[in-house]
Order: structure tokens, then C-alpha cells, then sequence
């Protein structure tokens, strides 16, 4: 349970990385979406908060919290295609967000699956909350991916 709690810390520390450069992307002047860095921003701590929330349990249950090398992030979201494949710099960035949201899903219910198989109802019952929370998280990506999808890379609808 260990191995698996400390590499999904690192996927949340990687998520929040990865957030932060989308945060910089969306200041840009020449990229100008304050609503989206905004949005970013907010995700960036929350998924750090998670990370660190986590450490404390892993430390708290007696284990050691090892912290993993981080990979550089994504720090390009432009525009993509043309025509009908064509695609705003705005739904690039969300898109790239939905897919990592659903990484961390797919890991915590893998880290979750680790704990049953060691019999570890508590580890099981402390991601509960973790997973059901990503659940909304993807949902709501999905959505705004929806929506920038109805508005077109013009950003008229």
C-alpha cells in the first residue's frame, strides 16, 4: 500500500505541476483567458493540497512519504488544425486537463484496489472521499470540454 499511496502522492504533485504551467499558459497577453488561469490556478492547489494531505496519512499510518522526481509540464496549449479539425488554444488546455483529471481517477482507484487486496479497509475508506471527488472533477472537465467544443475555435457559438 505503501509503494502505491507514495506514487499516487506524485501524480497529484505532477497534476498540480502540471496545472500551474496551464496557470502561466492562460495569463499569457497574448493567450488572455483570465476565467480559464483562474480556474487552473484553483486546481493547481487543490491538487498540491491533496498531495500533502495524503503525506500526512502516509506518515500518520507509520509509513515514509517519499517524494518522486517531477517531469517538466506541458507549457504550449495553442490553437491546433484547421477547419472542421480545428481546435481554440482554450479547449486544448481544458482537454489536456480532462485526460490528466482521469489519470489520477484511474490511479486512485488503483491504489484503492491495492489496499483491499492487503486488507486495509481504512487506506480503502481514507481515498473514498479522493475518488468521489474526481468523479465531479471529470465530470466537470468534460463539460467545459463540451461547451468550448459547441463554441468552436472562433469563440463564437
Amino acid at each position: 500500500s505503501e509503494a502505491a499511496l507514495n506514487a499516487h502522492i506524485a501524480l497529484e504533485m505532477a497534476a498540480a505541476y502540471q496545472y500551474r504551467a496551464m496557470w502561466a499558459y492562460c495569463l499569457r497577453d497574448s493567450v488572455n483567458l483570465k476565467g480559464a488561469a483562474k480556474y487552473f490556478k484553483e486546481s493547481a492547489a487543490e491538487e498540491w493540497g491533496h498531495a500533502e494531505a495524503l503525506m500526512a496519512y502516509q506518515v500518520k499510518r507509520g509509513g515514509v512519504a517519499e517524494l518522486a522526481p517531477l517531469d517538466a509540464p506541458v507549457h504550449e496549449f495553442g490553437p491546433t488544425g484547421d477547419g472542421a479539425d480545428a481546435k481554440a488554444d482554450a479547449r486544448v488546455a481544458f482537454e489536456s486537463a480532462l485526460a490528466m483529471e482521469k489519470k489520477v481517477y484511474d490511479s486512485l482507484l488503483g491504489v484503492h484496489a491495492v489496499c483491499a487486496a492487503h486488507n486495509d479497509p481504512i487506506c480503502q475508506d481514507e481515498l473514498e472521499e479522493y475518488i468521489a471527488e474526481q468523479v465531479s472533477a471529470v465530470d466537470q472537465l468534460a463539460r467545459y470540454v463540451a461547451d468550448l467544443d459547441r463554441v468552436g475555435p472562433s469563440g463564437h457559438a
